[in-house]
This record gives C-alpha cells, structure tokens and sequence, in this order.
C-alpha cells in the first residue's frame, strides 16, 4: 500500500486523484499506468486531459475511459 504519489498526473489511477483515499495498491497503480501507456501508443493520445493538474486528476476520478472510433 502506498499513500503519497509522485509522477506524471495523466498516468495515475483514480484512487490516487481522491483525496479520501489514504492509500491504495501501489501495484495496482503500476498496472492502471501500463494500460494508459498503452492506450497512448495504440491511440497516440492520452486518455485523461485538463487544463491544469485539478482538471486532470478530476477526470480521470470522474470519467470512464472512452476508446476512439
């Protein structure tokens, strides 16, 4: 369990954008970031976007993920 994050905010889970959450799996948040990572080579776009670091973290708590045509 991890309770702090650091990197890149398009790549973390949705548990780690809820400030109610303590902690959470940091190997499961290794895997949600895989699979952006994926998303991003088979699509060439992220996922998850905003205006500023809020934004961004607000979306990925929010939204569900939503593949291209």
């Amino acid at each position: 369990m991890v309770s702090e994050t650091q990197g890149t905010y398009q790549f973390m889970p949705p548990e780690a954008c809820d400030y109610e959450i303590k902690s959470f799996s940091g190997s499961l948040a290794d895997v949600w970031s895989l699979g952006v990572t994926m998303y991003c080579m088979a699509f060439n776009i992220l996922p998850f976007s905003g205006g500023n670091e809020y934004l961004i973290m607000e979306n990925i708590r929010t939204n569900p993920v939503e593949f291209p045509a």
